[in-house]
């Protein structure tokens, strides 16, 4: 293993060392809020328009490359932004909130429901006993009433809002005025983004999509995989314009996860070698934590020899559920309180 992330270093220094020739790229390297806010746009620009016009394929194929990762990539950066002294503690319950909640709904399918609830329960109660006040009360209150008054509503909602949660985090985590203003640009632009998604002018040219074939197999319509995001819906554009904004959505958090987040944590401004982040990850999860999640995180590549694309995803479902709901968890403490 050491030997293979050598290599990588060894690539990594080739590609940067032509990169930072240019003084531009150079300047902008070295600027983390400057590196993220040009990679955003990038990502961003790329994910909108397979958004737009591979809206399913988006859906299915982004959870099977980096779902997975970005789940225990929440676990490990959630705890360290809420807490100070017990982030090891906290790395380990999330883990294994994920993980267990995970095989609970491969044994009892069914899609979100009272499991889920009662994990976020669970943790906003330990979260109120250490800090009770008024906020938190507020927001699990009114989620639990709008699940259990409008439930179909309030599931779509929280389907979507999820994919935004991960912004707060994001800006959490900035160090300076500079990273945490960065934040809140590409934020801003992923409201513009979404939103266009709803327009009249993205339907017509999401049309073109109907001519494009589904992945072998699939039996996902756009109408039924709107449904499937957002219950409550039943317009077939509404539903068609929900499809493309989660995929665009699914795949910005996963660039919040996996690159933003973790960057934000680090000391040093520049981004880690490979090196350094199997060291950096070896501390957080130990040597057979790390095993574990390199065979988990290859998991999905091995099922699609065996399985259809729609049932990895359905199968990844189980287990990102709950990771849902610990960011949701958390949301009201990450500005409401010092942390403890």
């Amino acid at each position: 293993m050491s030997s293979l992330v050598a290599q990588f270093d060894s690539l990594r220094a080739l590609v940067l060392r032509q990169a930072l020739s240019f003084e531009s790229l150079r300047r902008i390297f070295i600027s983390r809020s400057q590196r993220l806010l040009l990679s955003f746009v990038l990502a961003g620009a790329i994910n909108f328009f397979l958004a737009l016009f591979f809206p399913i394929w988006v859906i299915l194929i982004g959870p099977l490359i980096f779902g997975l990762p970005h789940l225990f990539s929440g676990a490990r950066f959630i705890p360290k932004l809420l807490f100070e002294g017990s982030e090891k503690k906290g790395i380990y319950a999330c883990g294994f909130l994920v993980l267990t909640s995970g095989i609970f709904h491969l044994i009892s399918p069914g899609g979100p429901g009272g499991w889920d609830l009662g994990v976020m329960a669970l943790l906003g109660s330990y979260f109120l006993i250490k800090r009770l006040s008024l906020i938190p009360i507020l927001f699990f209150s009114s989620v639990l009433v709008g699940t259990w008054t409008y439930p179909l509503l309030t599931l779509g909602l929280l389907a979507l809002g999820h994919n935004f949660v991960a912004f707060a985090y994001w800006y959490k985590s900035g160090q300076n005025e500079n990273e945490k203003f960065t934040a809140l640009i590409c934020f801003g632009l992923f409201i513009l983004a979404s939103l266009f998604f709803f327009t009249p002018i993205a339907l017509r040219m999401s049309e073109w999509f109907a001519t494009i074939p589904t992945p072998d197999g699939v039996s996902l319509l756009p109408f039924i995989l709107g449904k499937q995001i957002f219950p409550a819906a039943s317009n077939p554009d509404f539903l068609f314009s929900i499809m493309s904004a989660f995929a665009f959505g699914q795949s910005m958090h996963y660039f919040v996860w996996l690159k933003a987040v973790p960057e934000q944590t680090i000391s040093q401004s520049v981004p880690l070698s490979f090196r350094q982040s199997a060291r950096s990850l070896s501390k957080d999860f130990g040597f057979w934590g790390v095993t574990l999640i390199i065979a988990l995180c290859a998991l999905p590549f091995l099922g699609m020899i065996f399985l259809r694309l729609e049932t990895l995803r359905n199968l990844y479902i189980s287990f990102a559920t709950t990771h849902g709901y610990i960011e949701l968890a958390g949301l009201p403490f990450l500005f409401n309180s010092k942390k403890s």
